[in-house]
């Protein structure tokens, strides 16, 4: 045990010496998750730039520091508001599928998304999915707070490690699911 403690005492002492990474950075000022992306090809005037897995810039640094691509152009205030309403929203539908509140989460899906047989056919989708569905359930649910929702035009998308993601869209003044499929990070 105590040389784990002196390994990370090591790698901390050697991070501060050099200042922060850009990683580190982007960690701190997106609330990024290890592994969810890295430095990707400088954009317009040279800024470095912070992809997702699936290349999608995220994030781009200034002589500010990092500020997320969603944020261009909308103050931090609505961006915040934003991804609050989207995270908000996912967990309201993963709670109604949780608590086999059928006609509550189908009325939570953006209208393009909504099964043909109604909130049974929600369910039936929800039994054929069995313990995996289960588990992508969890992961959402853990996963829907704002810091983790990649806002993209009047969409949002929230991405979890075992490579789901649920797309939101804001439709009628709300923000709606879109789908829970897989084509996360």
């Amino acid at each position: 045990m105590p040389l784990v403690v002196l390994l990370w005492g090591s790698a901390g002492l050697a991070g501060c010496a050099h200042g922060p990474t850009p990683e580190a950075e982007v960690r701190a000022a997106l609330g990024v998750e290890p592994g969810e992306g890295g430095l990707g090809d400088p954009v317009a005037g040279g800024q470095l730039a912070w992809v997702d897995r699936g290349g999608e810039v995220v994030a781009t640094r200034g002589a500010g520091g990092w500020v997320p691509a969603e944020a261009h152009g909308r103050s931090p205030e609505a961006v915040a508001e934003e991804k609050e309403g989207a995270a908000a929203a996912l967990r309201g539908f993963l709670g109604a599928v949780e608590a086999g509140a059928w006609a509550e989460a189908w009325g939570q899906l953006c209208s393009g998304a909504r099964p043909r047989g109604g909130p049974g056919a929600l369910a039936q989708d929800w039994r054929r999915a069995g313990p995996r569905g289960r588990a992508v359930l969890d992961a959402l649910l853990a996963a829907a707070r704002p810091a983790r929702v990649h806002l993209q035009g009047r969409g949002a998308r929230v991405a979890v490690s075992s490579g789901w993601e649920a797309l939101l869209c804001f439709e009628g003044g709300e923000w709606r699911v879109g789908r829970v499929s897989p084509g996360g990070p």
